[in-house]
């Protein structure tokens, strides 16, 4: 009777499968790790962020800008026209006069306009009767040669937001907070022609935080805020124009982006309009209740662009223009923040399916899977304006599956290897035993 060999592999004595769960437990961890620490945003804003917003565009489905925004650009022939970037104070003075002769909602200006005017202001005339508010940056330290900038009107004040809550500590939603920071914003040479300003600053998981509160009593709105005909902080809700915002777990809101295409198009050159209010023209271009957009950032090589957007770098004044559209309209984007739950259920879900299935009937729930999937993120997000979590869940069940598949094909494989073995050696035995009686 031949002696079996005795397995001695960890594939057939057993020992691999905790080897195995636990490199599958590991993935899983190192997801988790992705997730909580952040560096997820790099998958939405590499991989699913395009996808989704291709697809909504190819689809026909991209909300449209709203005709009350103008987009005024300091494009080249403004450069040209200039003879370079900046416009002196009379010509900003008179233009911002012009414009405002039109009664619009607001005048938002995409620059912090640091820099000192290089005309006297003195013989010019004084404060714009419309809203004009600039950008304003924050820096956790105090800068040098640097003026903070005017925080104490009323549009600084919690109380001002507040509806029926005593104070910020009731809210049940989170506000970026930055306590002790500086904030500065436009040269104090423009006081009588800017209002206040806003801060214009793009998180790095492509959200926006509509406010920064720098301590109890202070609190800077993002720019496009000023747009808004009313902004009202309850206790469970965020209301804007009447529109309950959908916050994210961290109190931000996610960027409806356009297609740059629709921003070129509507962008008007800032050189007419220059032009214009200093022969004193009529301004045809802009009516009563307009946001008016300007950019001073737009030429070429003097462009403000940002990283991570879903149709390549963008310029930050139109990420402004697509939070001023959606403050009009009220074209909120959701997103629901399941992740940790998806990674775990696709998780577990892709060990079943790779521990399970034969190779082909693995490779079409592989398929069905992936396709499947996105097809229902990328229709809640077409018509639902629902971001829902895509990247990480899909690793989650592509990760753990294969580990576990390739490892059922390994301990198959060596299985069959050591029955072909035993079946060998067998047979060897048996000849050699024939042999023997046929030479007695």
């Amino acid at each position: 009777m031949a002696t079996e060999i005795k397995p001695r592999s960890i594939f057939l004595d057993g020992r691999s499968w905790p080897l195995f769960h636990g490199f599958a437990s590991l993935f899983l961890v190192a997801l988790f790790v992705l997730h909580w620490t952040g560096l997820d945003a790099i998958f939405d804003t590499r991989i699913s962020s395009p996808l989704l917003f291709q697809a909504r565009e190819i689809l026909g489905r991209t909300a449209p800008l709203n005709p009350r925004i103008k987009i005024l650009a300091l494009d080249d022939s403004t450069f040209a026209y200039l003879g370079g970037p900046r416009l002196s104070y009379e010509q900003l003075d008179t233009l911002l006069q012009h414009i405002a002769s039109k009664k619009p909602k607001a005048i938002l200006i995409d620059s912090l306009l640091a820099d000192t005017p290089f005309s006297a202001p003195e013989s010019f005339a004084g404060k714009v009767d419309v809203p004009v508010y600039s950008g304003s940056f924050m820096s956790s330290v105090k800068l040098d040669y640097r003026l903070a900038a005017d925080l104490t009107p009323d549009f600084y004040r919690p109380e001002n937001y507040l509806h029926e809550v005593y104070s910020l500590n009731h809210l049940k939603y989170k506000i970026d907070t930055h306590d002790g920071w500086h904030v500065y914003g436009h040269s104090h040479t423009y006081d009588s022609l800017i209002k206040g300003s806003g801060h214009i600053t793009y998180n790095r998981d492509t959200t926006i935080s509509p406010f920064y509160l720098l301590d109890e009593k202070t609190i800077i709105p993002h720019l496009s805020l000023y747009s808004a005909d009313s902004i009202k902080m309850e206790e469970e809700k965020l209301l804007i124009n009447g529109f309950k915002i959908p916050l994210t777990r961290n109190g931000r809101i996610m960027i409806n982006h356009r297609n740059p295409n629709i921003f070129y198009k509507r962008a008007l050159s800032l050189r007419f309009f220059v032009d214009r209010a200093m022969r004193q023209q009529p301004e045809t271009k802009i009516e009563e209740g307009d946001v008016v957009i300007i950019l001073f950032a737009f030429a070429t090589g003097n462009t403000d662009f940002h990283q991570g957007g879903p149709y390549g770098d963008i310029p930050g004044g139109m990420i402004i223009a697509s939070m001023v559209s959606d403050i009009l309209d009220g074209t909120w984007l959701t997103k629901w923040e399941t992740d940790g739950l998806l990674i775990v259920l696709f998780g577990v879900f892709g060990i079943v399916v790779g521990i399970n299935l034969s190779i082909r009937r693995y490779l079409a729930a592989l398929i069905t899977i992936w396709v499947g999937y996105t097809a229902f993120v990328v229709c809640c997000f077409v018509y639902g304006s629902i971001w829902c979590p895509w990247a990480l869940p899909m690793l989650a069940f592509t990760g753990t599956s294969l580990i576990h598949f390739v490892h059922v094909r390994i301990y198959e494989e060596m299985k069959l290897m050591l029955i072909e073995r035993n079946y060998q050696m067998e047979v060897a035995k048996r000849l050699e035993r024939n042999k023997r009686r046929k030479v007695s």
